[in-house]
Formats: structure tokens, C-alpha cells, sequence
């Protein structure tokens, strides 16, 4: 993609693009250039799927504004590869497994080797947790803020590090899209749910899972991280990041 069109892709993506430009005829050479170019990179974007027109507005979609939060087409592109290449070592990495189990005499017998060592760390880990359960009975504040670290981000306006004209705000369970001078929709508010999560030893969220709920749409996104003060997730099924710092 060229450059110019990029450049406007991010500039739909920011805001409308409204073609009031007087469309009859002009002896003017210089203009009827520019706007001719114009109308070439319109058409460009509309083709790809980039963005869609209603009349003489032209507004952003879903892939369009994904590809707009790059610093480049060819960012994107590579974004892409790195994530087609994870998928082909993964996939490589799964039929040395199934090659390596095919080919082992021995595997029922480490099968039933490892059902046993993971039997034992269920049980101690059981035990720890009885313990742990325990000790936050005896401590209801301990209880109340484990959970809600577990279960919840914390309130406020979250604002994205790669545009920062876009915020997520949060008050318990809702989650709200914003974009600075836009008015917020009723599709803009969701309910959010951390379906799974796993914790570090600070009881930040390293991994899981986040779904976000209304009564038109459902988005589901992987955790790479959340903290009192960042959050970074992945869009699913695309695999493109979005990250957010909590406003003071």
C-alpha cells in the first residue's frame, strides 16, 4: 500500500471523511489532479475493504481500523508473518510429538508415570489451597481484594498507548469504548468477564481470557497482561495487540 493512501486510511480512522468538494468540472489543472488522486486512493481503500461509504462519508471498518493502528502497511504485514510463522512452528512442533509417540514403545508406560506425579502435585496443591482458604476466611480483606484482582481491572479511564484520542472506560463490570469528540453508542457499552486468568507472584494477570458482552456483539480477547496501571490484550481471532495505560 502506498504511502498517501496509509495516510489516509489513518486519517478515516480518526475521523470521518466528509466529500464535500464541489464535483462539477474545473479548468484548473493542479486541482483536477489532486482530485482525481484523491478519488484513486478512495476507491483503493472502499476496493480492500478498508473502509465503507454511506453517500459522501467515508468511515472506517473493523480491518481497516486494526491496519490504521500500525505505523505502517509494511508494519502490518510483518505483524502478519510473525504470526503465520508462530502458527507453522507450532503446527511443526505438534507432528514431531505425534511422530515422537507413534514411535515410543515406552509412552504408556510414561503416560501412566506422569498420572502419577500429577496426581501427587494435585494433591499438595490441594492442600495449599485449603490452607490458603483458611487463612483468607480468618482475613475477609485478604479474601475480598484476592478476588477482585482475579475477577476484575480496576475503575477508571483506560487510554490507548497507540492513540490516544481512544479510551476504554470502567465501572465494574461495564466496559465502554470512547473516542474523544465522538458520541458514545449504545454498541460503544459492553459487560466484560475474565473467564480464566493466570497470576504472577505480584497477583498481576499474565494469561487468560476477557469476553465483552451487549446485546449485538460479542468480542473475545486474550490477556497478555493486566495491572493495576497497564493492560495489554490480543483481539481474537486476529492476533493484533492493544495496549492501555489506566489515567491517573
Amino acid at each position: 500500500m502506498e504511502k498517501p493512501v496509509f495516510d489516509l486510511l489513518v486519517e478515516i480512522s480518526k475521523n470521518k471523511y466528509f466529500d464535500y468538494e464541489d464535483k462539477s468540472r474545473t479548468t484548473n489543472r493542479d486541482k483536477e489532479i489532486e482530485r482525481s488522486e484523491k478519488y484513486r486512493q478512495l476507491r483503493y481503500l472502499l476496493d480492500q475493504g478498508f473502509i465503507s461509504s454511506t453517500k459522501d462519508i467515508y468511515i472506517i471498518t473493523e480491518y481497516g481500523y486494526i491496519v490504521s493502528q500500525f505505523e505502517s502497511w509494511s508494519e502490518y504485514i510483518n505483524h502478519q508473518k510473525e504470526l503465520l510463522d508462530r502458527k507453522v512452528k507450532k503446527e511443526n512442533l505438534d507432528l514431531k510429538i505425534s511422530d515422537f509417540q507413534v514411535r515410543t514403545k515406552y509412552l504408556p508406560y510414561i503416560i501412566s508415570l506422569l498420572s502419577v506425579v500429577l496426581s501427587i502435585i494435585a494433591l499438595s496443591y490441594q492442600f495449599k489451597k485449603e490452607n490458603k482458604t483458611e487463612e483468607q476466611i480468618s482475613n475477609p480483606t485478604l479474601l475480598t481484594s484476592e478476588k477482585q484482582v482475579k475477577n476484575s481491572i480496576n475503575n477508571g479511564i483506560w487510554i490507548s498507548t497507540k492513540d490516544s484520542l481512544s479510551s476504554v472506560e470502567i465501572n465494574g463490570n461495564n466496559w465502554t469504548f470512547k473516542y474523544v469528540n465522538e458520541k458514545t453508542d449504545l454498541d460503544d457499552h459492553y459487560e466484560y468477564l475474565i473467564t480464566k486468568s493466570v497470576l504472577d507472584k505480584h497477583n498481576e494477570i499474565i494469561d487468560g481470557s476477557l469476553i465483552l458482552t451487549n446485546k449485538s456483539d460479542t468480542l473475545k480477547y486474550g490477556i497478555d497482561y493486566i495491572s493495576e496501571k497497564n493492560m495489554t490484550l490480543i483481539y481474537l481471532p486476529r492476533g493484533n495487540f492493544h495496549h492501555y495505560e489506566r489515567k491517573e
